[in-house]
């Protein structure tokens, strides 16, 4: 389905997941209604979680919200992999672009990285 969403949905529905599982308590009802997305991809969200959580209302447990937004993981063509901490990742990536209108090229992502240093890590 995420392959179907454009950049910016893409980026508005992990946003909202990240919030989601930084909070305490998880109400999926209310997710999906307050989620910013078209009520075809909420339909099509609600049918990939229902059958993995059952209860519509959760608590989160702390410690393993910490783990899965400590750090934000991209991967791409070619074997690329970013990992960036979750705090540093609107400073080191400063813009995500989906080009879809060059007649030269499939669309394809734009991303620009910022960083004092950069390293070869072999």
């Amino acid at each position: 389905m995420r392959q179907r969403l454009t950049g910016e949905e893409n980026e508005t529905l992990e946003d909202s997941i990240l919030q989601a599982v930084a909070s305490r308590r998880l109400n999926l009802d209310t997710w999906l209604e307050n989620l910013p997305l078209a009520d075809e991809i909420k339909q099509e969200i609600d049918l990939a979680i229902s059958p993995r959580l059952p209860a519509r209302e959760l608590s989160i447990d702390r410690g393993f919200s910490q783990q899965l937004v400590r750090k934000v993981k991209y991967r791409g063509e070619g074997g690329l992999r970013l990992e960036v901490p979750s705090e540093n990742y609107y400073t080191l990536v400063v813009s995500e672009e989906h080009i879809t209108d060059d007649p030269e090229r499939p669309p394809f992502y734009r991303i620009v990285i910022e960083t004092e240093e950069w390293k070869r890590v072999v």
